[in-house]
């Protein structure tokens, strides 16, 4: 078991790898990923490499997640996004 001062240093990493498109009818289950996943890492990676964000809702779960990892002191790094992509998350 690791001491308080260890797991207070040491960070848990989750990458999430969606494909395809992305859109409204998506949210629900992009929210229940992430929430699923910032519950018990300090750091969620979103590879967007073979997923397309085509709605602004989906582009706010990204954002309102990464809100609430940063409040809690974690990150979400989202990677290999297309131009869309960037354009729509904060």
């Amino acid at each position: 078991m690791l001491d308080t001062a260890t797991q207070a240093d040491s960070w848990l990493t989750a990458t999430l790898r969606p494909a395809g498109i992305i859109d409204r009818d998506d949210t629900d289950r992009l929210r229940d990923v992430l929430d699923a996943l910032a519950a018990s890492a300090s750091l969620v990676v979103v590879d967007l490499e073979a997923a397309a964000l085509r709605s602004p809702a989906a582009a706010a779960v990204i954002d309102d997640a990464a809100h609430g990892l940063e409040r809690r002191g974690g990150c979400l790094l989202c990677v290999r996004a297309d131009d869309g992509a960037r354009r729509a998350l904060a």
